[in-house]
């Protein structure tokens, strides 16, 4: 590879250097259990699960790993939980020094975009 490739190719490399780009879910990609094994092993992710719990008077641990899937798929139940699953994960790549050059979500996703 030569250094004809443009500025924004390392040579060598093969590899884009356009920077970190976030793309977060919509509702209807819930799963119950999201969220649960990065909570367990990472504490920055348990903290999302508490903050949002808190920020919304819900146990939102049990909303996300708990409840059966034709329930969680109600919107009201849904958006909250794809959000704090979404930031969580988020957050467990930011404190470990990732910085989104750009982000974007669909539907409810770019909630959690806002927040990245």
């Amino acid at each position: 590879m030569g250094s004809d490739m443009g500025p924004d190719v390392e040579a060598d490399s093969g590899v884009a250097a356009f920077g970190v780009r976030a793309l977060f879910p919509g509702q209807g990609s819930q799963t119950p259990g999201m969220g649960r094994a990065l909570a367990q092993s990472c504490p920055e992710a348990a903290a999302v699960f508490d903050e949002a719990g808190d920020a919304l008077g819900l146990d939102m641990r049990a909303l996300c790993w708990q409840t059966a899937p034709q329930e969680l798929a109600a919107t009201h139940n849904a958006q909250p939980a794809l959000v704090t699953a979404a930031v969580a994960a988020w957050r467990v790549l930011e404190v470990r020094g990732v910085r989104a050059a750009a982000a974007a979500g669909h539907s409810v996703g770019a909630v959690a975009a806002l927040v990245a």
